[in-house]
């Protein structure tokens, strides 16, 4: 809203600056897009997050391979290909290697149908089958070369990059949701919760589209998620100022983190099953 409202009053003026102002309002909206982007976690980092806890591979949680031709549009195939690249991040850290190469062209081959083709090619492909055992170069390669295709996206693509990233992120806790379910492991029960931070920052991505009718659609699903967010207990470690009697003896010290019962995760853990099925067709 206050971007429409920057815009419309710029346009306004007779003064012949309002063509630096409105560039100046678009490089803004790309450094609040950036820093949005940036607040969520990568499917990268947070598989190799849940490795640490000795957590087994599972294929049968993923999105099976032989389902990439089912998606036709560019809606449909941006957000699988965030559901792909997330498997794809998945099954690299768990040294998976002939998933992790099965998925990298499946990943491939929609960035190719969505015209997103950035450093992507069949020599990569090649590159990474002769190098499948080398850990540091498969990550080098899905951080440098794959998982920066969202802020890469410019134009009339951003809204594809925004898809992406939301796709990669609902199925990284479909993967985090079944480590969950039935456990008590409360670092992993607080690292679920504390993605309300990265919800928050998809649907800031996503109201820099709110007139597009796909944008809105994704932005109402979202705040269904939020709702169920917001019922959680506060999960970040926050300082709080203790009174010691005389304000100049004041100290900060840690506020208890609330524990989050495996069962309070539940309803979110059902809506999100609902809406990556969604995204799936399951």
């Amino acid at each position: 809203m206050a971007l429409t409202m920057g815009i419309s009053c710029k346009c306004n003026q007779t003064d012949g600056s309002s063509g630096e102002n409105d560039s100046l309002t678009n490089v803004n909206a790309e450094k609040d897009m950036n820093r949005m982007l940036i607040s969520i976690p990568t499917p990268l980092e947070t598989a190799l997050f849940m490795k640490q806890f000795n957590i087994k591979f599972d294929p049968i949680i993923l999105n099976k391979v032989e389902n990439a031709g089912k998606y036709t549009t560019a809606k449909e195939r941006s957000l699988i290909l965030g559901i792909y690249l997330a498997d794809l991040c998945y099954s690299s850290v768990f040294d998976n290697h002939q998933a992790t190469l099965s998925y990298f062209n499946v990943v491939r081959k929609l960035i190719e149908d969505l015209g997103v083709n950035q450093n992507f090619d069949k020599k990569m492909i090649e590159e990474i089958e002769s190098k499948i055992q080398d850990k540091e170069f498969v990550y080098q390669t899905i951080s440098s070369k794959i998982l920066t295709i969202s802020s890469s996206l410019e134009g009339s693509q951003k809204l594809l990059g925004v898809n992406i990233a939301y796709g990669g992120w609902i199925e990284v806790l479909n993967i985090f949701a079944t480590q969950i379910k039935g456990k008590d492991n409360q670092d992993l029960a607080l690292a679920f919760a504390e993605q309300k931070n990265a919800l928050n920052g998809i649907m800031g991505m996503y109201k820099e589209f709110e007139n597009n009718l796909d944008a809105k659609s994704e932005i109402e699903k979202l705040s269904r998620l939020k709702s169920l967010f917001d019922k959680l207990p506060s999960a970040s470690n926050e300082l709080q100022m203790a009174d010691t009697n005389q304000r100049q003896n004041s100290v900060i010290v840690p506020v208890e983190v609330p524990k989050i019962k495996a069962e309070e995760l539940l309803p979110i853990i059902d809506e999100i099953n609902r809406m990556r099925a969604e995204i799936v067709r399951i």
